[in-house]
């Protein structure tokens, strides 16, 4: 099964890779989502997908996040959580719509 790992996971980029996720779960698996500040939306994915772990952006929604999660899900918090996460999976799917975002990206086309 291939791990993957959905930065920006509550952007249309993000809902659309869950959405290919859910229909071949056979095949993918979520390892590791992350959002910027979208904590419900997030909750819900964790929820359904049950990731490994999960990160949101803004610091100050760690609190709430860690609130809502499911037990067992590792939460994250920062910038420097999305590059943890992008670690942690098979595949890597980039859907934060921000060029400071990049470095994120091209050291995992190594892998393919």
């Amino acid at each position: 099964m291939t791990t993957v790992a959905v930065l920006g996971a509550t952007g249309s980029i993000g809902s659309q890779t869950l959405e290919v996720v859910r229909a071949e779960r056979d095949r993918f698996q979520i390892s590791a989502l992350a959002a910027w500040s979208s904590v419900e939306l997030l909750v819900a994915q964790a929820k359904e997908f049950r990731p490994d772990a999960i990160a949101i952006g803004r610091p100050e929604l760690l609190d709430q996040l860690k609130a809502e999660v499911p037990a067992g899900i590792e939460v994250l918090v920062g910038a420097a959580a999305y590059e943890e996460l992008a670690t942690r999976a098979d595949v890597v799917v980039n859907g934060i719509v921000a060029v400071s975002y990049t470095h994120l990206t091209l050291p995992t086309s190594d892998l393919v």
